[in-house]
């Protein structure tokens, strides 16, 4: 997409981590995608759907928190109660996330628990986050549940309430009531312009592409499942040819191992290895690509 298309692309959301996922996520979409990205004013950053860092547009700040409020009565109010301890100690002052965590007692679910209120801003560089709180949107909590469906859907339905359940972090019985309030919830149509997806592309740990519940039927192959979304180690970025997943990749500093499930062509190796030469991460040393096996073989 072009350069003015930064809004569109972090419609729903885009989940933030090392190697700054959020700003590959939007490389792998947008041209001309800079290291710089993230911090355009038109984005924020929140603790959003499972307790992670996301970079989300600003005027839509409240969907990525408020759509996640507690309906529990007590859970809400000790949202609440968490929320003005923080804005008590902290104000409009950013401070880093150690001091944050003082004035909740040390414990991080308390910080993360005060997010869905909407009052809670943060900025995560990679290196350390800065806390820091605001006054709260002024935007009715049922409206933002119901259009965080909405956006789930729009990007990785069609769904269930338990797959919405899973990717926004919530309870059975919370995702089950914001369904409830989108009648007959859409499965995104195709639009005029869509077309076979064409080219190669290196997704980051995250990318919301990789978010998508139905993981059968993304990867049918258990063994190359796997790879993609291992258990107990950190999650690998994945290689996507003509919008299948085709392998998966890791960086180890100026390093990306890149894993194809099947051995690449010559077109899908220079694809990548310009794809991953293009990074936006400000490396000290020029990128390198290397192609190993997969783990899971």
């Amino acid at each position: 997409m072009p350069a003015s298309a930064c809004g569109r692309a972090a419609r729903c959301g885009l989940q933030d981590g090392a190697p700054r996922s959020a700003v590959l996520s939007l490389y792998a979409r947008v041209a001309g995608t800079t290291a710089d990205a993230w911090e355009d004013p038109g984005f924020v950053q929140v603790w959003g759907p499972r307790g992670a860092v996301w970079v989300v547009p600003a005027a839509d700040v409240a969907v990525f928190t408020l759509g996640l409020l507690p309906r529990d009565e007590a859970l809400r109010e000790a949202a609440e109660q968490d929320a003005d301890v923080l804005a008590a100690a902290l104000g409009a002052d950013r401070v880093r996330k150690r001091e944050a965590l003082d004035a909740v007692g040390g414990r991080l679910d308390r910080l993360l628990r005060a997010a869905p209120t909407g009052r809670v801003r943060i900025r995560w560089d990679g290196r350390d986050t800065l806390v820091w709180t605001v006054p709260p949107p002024s935007v009715d909590p049922d409206a933002a549940r119901a259009e965080l469906l909405r956006r789930f859907l729009a990007v990785l339905g069609p769904s269930t309430a338990p797959g919405f359940a899973t990717w926004a972090g919530l309870t059975p019985a919370d995702a089950r009531a914001t369904w409830e309030l989108v009648a007959e919830p859409p499965a995104r149509p195709p639009a005029p312009h869509d077309a076979p997806a064409r080219g190669v592309r290196l997704l980051p740990p995250g990318d919301l592409f990789l978010q998508a519940p139905d993981r059968d039927l993304l990867v049918p192959d258990a063994a190359r499942r796997a790879a993609v979304w291992p258990r107990g180690t950190p999650q690998p970025g994945a290689l996507l040819v003509d919008g299948e997943l085709a392998g998966t990749w890791r960086r180890r500093g100026h390093r990306i191992e890149v894993a194809a499930f099947d051995p690449p062509s010559r077109e899908i190796r220079r694809a990548a290895e310009e794809e991953a030469a293009g990074f936006p991460l400000d490396p000290a040393r020029p990128i390198e690509v290397r192609w190993t096996r997969p783990r899971s073989r």
